[in-house]
């Protein structure tokens, strides 16, 4: 249980018990990210990537393990996550021309319309679903080894 403001306004305390569920993951080895850039924007970029210190949900962590640099040829294992978005019943992206196995992971990406400010915290610009933020489906080569109700284990397939 953790504590949360009251939103009583006659409550006698500030604070109020509440169920706070916790989701961890662990990957065991390194992730490498790529990223098309153009050239006259890789600096840019680069710096960028080395003040990262979390991916996905606030409260994560990630550390780099080297200097950012750059290819011409991405390694076969790396997995493109510019998948297939579907809004209302418009289907954008391009759709794989077989079924891979694997599970099936709706992503977040920004759309066209997303500002700093729609992202900004402290800002009163709301981020609008479909525009501003946009969900994707990726089908990611793991599958399922064992579950209980504490933990989900997940085995890369390989090709």
């Amino acid at each position: 249980k953790v504590l949360k403001p009251t939103r009583k306004e006659d409550a006698e305390t500030p604070m109020d018990r509440s169920i706070a569920f916790r989701e961890y993951a662990q990957l065991e080895g390194t992730l490498a990210l790529a990223f098309r850039v153009s050239e006259p924007h890789k600096d840019e970029l680069i710096s960028l990537v080395l003040q990262v210190n979390y991916f996905g949900k606030r409260g994560s962590f990630f550390q780099l393990r080297g200097q950012p640099h750059t290819v011409e040829n991405l390694p076969a294992e790396f997995i493109p996550l510019d998948g297939v978005a579907v809004q209302g019943t418009q289907v954008q992206g391009q759709l794989p021309k077989a079924f891979v196995a694997g599970q099936v992971q709706i992503m977040d990406d920004w759309g066209e319309s997303l500002t700093f400010d729609k992202l900004n915290i402290f800002s009163e610009e709301k981020i609008r679903l479909g525009t501003d933020r946009i969900r994707k489906s990726v089908i990611l080569p793991y599958r399922l080894v064992r579950s209980s109700k504490s933990f989900s284990y997940y085995e890369r397939i390989s090709p």
